[in-house]
């Protein structure tokens, strides 16, 4: 799983920092203030999930810290990819309603720490990865698009991607038809077909009933500007008006039916442009024709004459043709549906690419000449140095941080990071490819 944004890990070489000096509030309220940092991703070095859990379970239940120390026990165990006790945590929380309303008040004094809602839907999304369950992930993590990195998982757009293939299989071939009465006979179920029709600024959809299906799902997004579909409608009803879309906006349209087996069967798409006009312009003008007298007309008379009859000829009827099928379209990513006039067939294949991840260093000391501390970019232990203070520090992103200057020809970068080096992630995924053959 591919994040924006890793989390950043402290090496201690033997140097345990000493808990926030001041009184029980000054530490709840610093322990609140690294929490919204790390959960708006703008962790810095100061920042470090499993010891902000242990900050909060160490003011006891002031404030209601003792929840706040499941609430982040939880993201430390995500962060860990330790997946056992995440729905404990999620249980004890969604019950503590007044929890949720202490978060509630948090948030309209100007902390910008999200609810327990979203906090749930993206630890069940964690878990939901873990499982194998990407469908399953996707909805959670559309509960919770501005929490974390939620809306940058790249699983979270693979998870749609196997979802929509997963519903354009085609269905398998149908058993004889001759079969007994008595026997199994397997029965062909085609996908639904879609139809639309722009109505001032309403577009009406139909589609053809499916056999055997219990639900219908209709999906939406504008074309060229959303990337993924949005839910409009689900329900077993075999049309839909779409009131809500804006003007001036194209917007693409399918339909999926899911089987009493669970089976889910994708449309053809449709696409509409919806007018800023609600009614036609047009117009149209008849004009009357002056009428037209017609000249009498007199035929001259005809004579037949005599026909000899032959020996009879003899009709050659060259039968038809049965049907034939097309040559295979080439192969595309665009979706297609077979019908009872074509076949389609699909194959899935996975394609990789690499992320660069950015790695850095900086070695941490107390200066005591500035009596402050101090980052550097090599170990150093000088007369200025306090002795027991140093320690190496490290980060990883998949963003290179912006460079901030130099020091001894060395580049410094952001936040006093330094020696930057670079390696490379594989990750994957899997693209559907379609391609049909139609009868003639």
């Amino acid at each position: 799983m591919v994040a924006a944004m890793v989390a950043l890990a402290l090496v201690l070489t033997g140097v345990v920092f000493a808990e926030t000096q001041g009184t029980i509030a000054e530490r709840y309220q610093d322990a609140l203030s690294r929490l919204e940092r790390y959960l708006m991703n703008l962790q810095d070095d100061s920042v470090n999930i499993t010891t902000l859990a242990e900050d909060f379970q160490k003011l006891g239940n002031y404030e209601g810290s003792n929840a706040f120390y499941y609430y982040t026990l939880g993201l430390a165990d995500a962060a860990a990819n330790n997946y056992t006790l995440i729905p404990m945590y999620i249980d004890a929380l969604v019950i503590n309603t007044s929890f949720d309303e202490r978060l509630t008040n948090l948030r309209a004094n100007g902390v910008n720490i999200p609810s327990v809602a979203e906090w749930a839907a993206y630890l069940n999304g964690r878990v939901a990865e873990n499982e194998g369950n990407y469908a399953e992930a996707a909805e959670q993590y559309q509960q919770c698009l501005n929490f974390m990195d939620a809306q940058n998982r790249i699983l979270y757009a693979l998870a749609w991607s196997r979802q929509t293939s997963a519903a354009a299989t085609p269905a398998p071939t149908a058993a004889p038809t001759s079969a007994p009465n008595n026997a199994n006979t397997t029965v062909t179920v085609y996908p639904p077909t879609l139809y639309a029709n722009v109505s001032g600024k309403a577009v009406s959809l139909e589609w053809t009933t499916v056999s055997g299906a219990t639900n219908y799902s209709l999906y939406r997004r504008r074309t060229n500007y959303d990337k993924n579909f949005q839910l409009i409608y689900s329900g077993s009803a075999l049309s839909y008006k779409d009131t809500s879309a804006n003007a001036n906006y194209n917007y693409t349209y399918y339909v999926a039916a899911t089987t009493k087996e669970g089976r889910q069967l994708s449309s053809n798409e449709k696409t509409a442009l919806i007018s800023s006009n609600s009614a036609s312009n047009n117009t149209s003008t008849t004009t009357t024709k002056p009428p037209v007298t017609k000249r009498p007309v007199t035929n001259p008379p005809v004579t037949t004459p005599p026909i000899t009859k032959g020996p009879t000829p003899t009709i050659t009827t060259t039968p038809t043709p049965p049907p034939q099928w097309s040559a295979w379209t080439q192969w595309s990513t665009t979706p297609v549906s077979s019908s009872s006039t074509r076949q389609v067939e699909t194959k899935v294949e996975t394609e990789t690419y690499s992320i660069p991840v950015y790695h850095y260093s900086r070695w941490h000391y107390y200066n005591t000449g500035y009596n402050k501390w101090y980052y550097s970019y090599a170990e150093y232990t000088g007369s200025n140095y306090k002795p027991g203070t140093g320690n190496w520090e490290y980060m990883s992103s998949y963003e290179p941080l912006s460079k901030n200057g130099t020091a001894d020809g060395h580049q410094r970068y952001e936040n006093y990071w330094w020696n930057e080096t670079v390696s490379y992630e594989q990750d994957s995924y899997e693209v559907t490819y379609y391609r049909y053959r139609d009868l003639q």
